[in-house]
């Protein structure tokens, strides 16, 4: 597969490509084939300083913060499937460093192989959530999931919004 940049963009990295893949998984859900339909539209919409700005928001436990970035990436038009795989990610990533022992920078970097800034982060926003909180919003993920393919008749910002204030409380 070759991405299709500009000449502004660079290339990605292999976590950044990593991502992008699982949103596709987490879109597709159970269908039958992934098409570059659905590619295109859950990759390559969202800012990476957003997602980590809501990512770092919901790790902290910051709901009102969290709900401000989630509604500018609603406003810049990020599709809401997007931002879903990078919260299912995010929340995978938070599980498995939940298992480290000890619960340390060091130990998440060595065990899930990221960056030790990356490391640091999901040392200390993992600490903030027990393993079977956790599992409740990946759960909530899930049921978003559902919601946002027509499960549930929800406007998608409502869905993502019940997720983030799930999450956060």
């Amino acid at each position: 597969v070759r991405p299709v940049l500009s000449s502004a963009h660079k290339m990605p990295d292999a976590a950044q490509l990593a991502n992008e893949v699982e949103k596709a998984v987490v879109y597709l859900g159970e269908g039958p084939e992934l098409t570059a339909e659905d590619v295109l539209a859950v990759t390559g919409q969202l800012r990476e300083r957003s997602v980590w700005e809501l990512t770092d928001a919901i790790g902290e436990r910051r709901p009102g913060t969290a709900l401000g970035v989630l509604a500018r990436l609603h406003a810049q038009g990020e599709a809401p499937l997007a931002v879903l795989g990078a919260l299912a990610g995010h929340f995978r990533r938070l599980a498995r460093a939940r298992e480290c022992s000890p619960l340390e920078a060091g130990e998440v970097q060595r065990r899930l192989r990221v960056h030790p800034f990356a490391a640091k982060k999901l040392a200390e926003q993992a600490g903030r959530f027990e393993a079977s909180r956790l599992r409740r919003c990946l759960d909530a993920v899930r049921q978003t999931d559902a919601a946002l393919k027509g499960g549930i008749v929800l406007p998608p910002h409502l869905a993502s919004e019940r997720l983030v204030i799930s999450v956060c409380a």
